[in-house]
């Protein structure tokens, strides 16, 4: 990850900016809208719990101390995913995040539940990186 970081600040152009999305790491919450409104259940996991986010946060710091880029700001904000039924989700979950399982815990609850719409809330870091040197 680091050498992406690296080629990208050959690639920008003096004064460039990146800007780093990704999500936090924490697992993403399951929720459910029924008749009587909205319930999280639960959280998503991931096969490689999540190991990734950790990376990048380290590459990130990695060229931020060599001083390739400062951070100029950060934030972070939901990132929200609705899905009709469960059958819709799990076939998102296999196009577009193959590594997520819902925990049969979780399943079985909102089987149960026949919930009218199904929400995954994940939580996405935002950082603003300025390049420093060429």
């Amino acid at each position: 990850m680091v050498h992406a970081l690296q080629t990208i600040h050959a690639l920008l152009k003096p004064d460039g900016c990146l800007l780093d999305l990704r999500p936090q790491g924490t697992p993403a919450e399951f929720g459910v809208r029924t008749g009587s409104g909205w319930q999280v259940l639960g959280h998503i996991e991931e096969t490689d719990g999540f190991v990734e986010y950790g990376q990048a946060a380290e590459a990130v710091a990695q060229v931020l101390d060599a001083g390739l880029f400062s951070m100029e700001a950060t934030g972070e904000y939901d990132y929200l995913i609705y899905a009709d039924s469960l059958g819709e989700l799990k076939r998102y979950l296999v196009a577009e995040w193959s590594d997520a399982v819902i925990p049969p815990g979780v399943l079985a609850q909102a089987e149960a539940l026949r919930p009218a719409q199904i929400s995954l809330r994940d939580f996405i870091y935002a950082g603003l990186m300025r390049l420093l040197s060429k």
